[in-house]
């Protein structure tokens, strides 16, 4: 025989201690849930995290006139950054996601070059939007800024700076002038020149024939320079090196070369006016 004493008093226990339990779970549950929804629509449904003012670094207010750093932000907070944003709120901080947020703006206006943006207390944007710089400009009917990456940025009405001659160039807006990798090459070179040798350029000509890109860098004083792109950067930098601080500098002078041909490797060639 057993004594259903005790067995009924520990099944009594074991059952009162899951009930509570079970109690004290649900309670849980529902505070989770409650105080979730009170967030949830604090972040979404009240003015607490809305935009409601922009600030600018102080070093982005030359980059883009006050007219038109207006006209970029009206646009862009009309533009939701996705279909969230029409059920929810477009103005909510925490939905517009940075790297997005960038992209819909360089998107929307290329000449911008990158966008750095930062929280200031809830409800405040710190932007500074900075303007793509002229690396090179191209012409047809029209003439158009390039920045360094070779991208059609804005049109311009001065011609100023290097001017980039290409036969097959396609001018249009937020495109680039010509294949990314040849005008890389190109752009290292000329700005090994504009830069480090501190010499200016007036022109850059470029022709394509079979593989190879001719390149005529035409610099202010009107040498004339002569490349192609069959040779490593650095093999060919150094060469330019040697051409203008050994033999220019030293022994001819610039009034007396007319042009100099790099497009021979371990040989240079000078040609007298």
């Amino acid at each position: 025989m057993y004594d259903t004493k005790y067995t009924n008093k520990k099944y009594r226990l074991k059952k009162g201690s899951f009930r509570r339990k079970r109690n004290r779970l649900i309670k849980t549950s529902v505070i989770t849930v409650f105080i979730s929804s009170a967030i949830y629509f604090i972040l979404f449904y009240t003015p607490v995290f809305k935009i409601n003012r922009i600030q600018f670094f102080a070093d982005s207010v030359h980059s883009f006139a006050p007219e038109k750093t207006k006209k970029i932000l009206t646009n862009f907070f009309n533009h939701p950054v996705d279909n969230l944003n029409k059920i929810i709120s477009k103005k909510t901080l925490l939905l517009y996601r940075e790297k997005k947020a960038q992209r819909i703006l360089k998107k929307m206006y290329p000449e911008i070059d990158y966008i750095e943006i930062d929280w200031n207390f809830f409800n405040i944007w710190t932007l500074a939007l900075y303007k793509k710089s002229q690396f090179v400009y191209a012409c047809n009917s029209d003439c158009f800024a390039v920045d360094k990456d070779g991208i059609i940025f804005q049109k311009v009405n001065t011609k100023e700076g290097v001017l980039f001659e290409y036969e097959q160039q396609r001018l249009e807006i937020d495109k680039t002038i010509m294949d990314k990798k040849d005008f890389a090459y190109i752009a290292k070179i000329a700005d090994y020149i504009l830069t480090d040798l501190e010499l200016k350029i007036s022109k850059v000509v470029v022709s394509k024939e079979e593989k190879n890109l001719n390149i005529e860098i035409i610099l202010d004083n009107g040498v004339l320079f002569l490349i192609n792109n069959d040779r490593d950067i650095y093999p060919l930098t150094r060469s330019i090196y040697i051409a203008v601080n050994k033999f220019i500098t030293k022994e001819f002078g610039w009034d007396s070369v007319k042009s100099i041909d790099f497009r021979f490797e371990d040989r240079i060639y000078f040609k007298e006016k």
